[in-house]
């Protein structure tokens, strides 16, 4: 029976295989580069078919080994020794059916048919790239490069030998920016100025200072900034080097203005000039409501301080030329005071009168005390010399 079989077979092509150094069906002219060719223009060659569960289930696949598949990413697939390869580069190809796929747009997909992106990724319960070196030492990361010029590294995302995260532009004196979408409008959340070593936060523009940020800046555990000096400030307001805050010495905090220091705070909590006799507390034009004591305001006094101490010639016959008043603020008209009118005591002792640059009036009233002093020195002398007159006349009438 085998025998029967195998002479019809070769009745039935004998009109149409030839052999020469090859085997050729339907031709008589083989290409010396082939053991075996057909000709047709009716009919094709049919190579077995299988599914992808079938062809991965093949043992031991010879190299060259070449079948169709008929399920998933359909198509030819050889053996190449030590994988299945596809056949063709304008086709769908997958390793496992919606796992690994690419589209005619060289789209490739994972875990999606259908990517829209040069590499799109899909799981339906999470989304993750792995990227991991063989070895300890180095970065793993991922790099980037232009699409044109000489292919060289620009800028990289990883992880060091620290598991540290590290971002990197490896172009020299090229930025690093993070962008945001408010509302339809491109933001800089961060700018990192490698020119300058500055960083920029929620900025349209580059950064104009170490730390530029448009907006308040909110420090829970404390703000952090140089010691600065007695002229420059460590903590300092924008476009402005000569004015703000800074460590004049351990625990003792200068408020600078116009690159000098005004206001100081020691280690005790006390409140002090920047320097000694050099600034004024308020104004003619600002004034304090009220200041509160305990043991009221103290003047230097010390002799070795003064100079030209000669004796005051003011005395009753001023004090007597002086009006009190009593009157009320036009600002705050439910509280009545008592006082003078610096106008009025100017013309009698001046020296107590101030008057500002814009031409407020001001009295200095502790400096009418030496005054009174004096006129009650003098009607005291008054008063003696009075008695005296009045204890001599006592003893002449008792004489009589």
């Amino acid at each position: 029976m085998k025998k029967l079989f195998f002479s019809s077979f070769l009745i039935a092509f004998s009109a149409t295989v030839y052999a020469q150094d090859g085997v050729g069906i339907n031709t008589e002219t083989i290409d010396g580069s082939a053991i075996f060719q057909i000709e047709s223009t009716e009919k094709g060659l049919l190579i077995p078919r299988m599914s992808f569960a079938q062809r991965t289930a093949i043992s031991s696949p010879a190299e060259g080994l070449l079948v169709y598949q008929n399920s998933g990413t359909i198509g030819f697939y050889y053996y190449d020794g030590s994988s299945w390869e596809f056949v063709g580069d304008d086709q769908d190809w997958t390793e496992t059916p919606s796992y690994l796929y690419t589209d005619e747009g060289l789209n490739v997909g994972i875990g999606t048919t259908t990517p829209d992106t040069d590499l799109h990724v899909y799981n339906a319960s999470s989304v993750g790239v792995k990227v991991q070196r063989g070895s300890a030492s180095g970065t793993a990361s991922i790099d980037f490069y232009r699409s044109t010029g000489t292919g060289t590294l620009d800028a990289s995302i990883g992880v060091n030998t620290n598991e540290e995260l590290v971002i990197e532009n490896h172009e020299a004196d090229k930025d690093i920016i993070f962008n945001v979408n408010d509302g339809g409008v491109t933001k800089q959340l961060m700018y990192f100025d490698a020119s300058n070593n500055r960083i920029g936060v929620n900025l349209t523009s580059v950064p104009q200072d170490l730390i530029h940020a448009d907006g308040a800046i909110r420090a829970n555990s404390g703000f952090k900034a140089n010691d600065g000096s007695s002229t420059s400030a460590g903590f300092r307001f924008y476009n402005d080097n000569n004015t703000g805050m800074n460590l004049l010495a351990a625990d003792n905090l200068g408020f600078i203005t116009g690159g000098t220091t005004a206001l100081q705070i020691d280690a005790s909590g006390n409140t002090l000039p920047g320097a000694d006799n050099a600034f004024a507390l308020g104004s003619a034009s600002l004034r304090f409501t009220e200041v509160y004591a305990v043991n009221g305001t103290i003047q230097t006094s010390d002799s070795t301080m003064k100079s030209n101490i000669v004796p005051l010639q003011y005395g009753l016959e001023q004090v007597l030329d002086l009006k009190p008043v009593s009157y009320v603020w036009k600002s705050n008209k439910e509280q009545a005071k008592v006082g003078f009118i610096a106008q009025e005591v100017e013309a009698v002792i001046p020296e107590v009168v101030t008057k500002s640059e814009d031409g407020v009036y001001g009295m200095n009233y502790s400096e009418l005390l030496p005054v009174l002093v004096n006129a009650i020195q003098e009607l005291e002398a008054r008063v003696q010399a009075l008695e005296q007159e009045n204890a001599e006349l006592s003893a002449k009438t008792a004489q009589r």
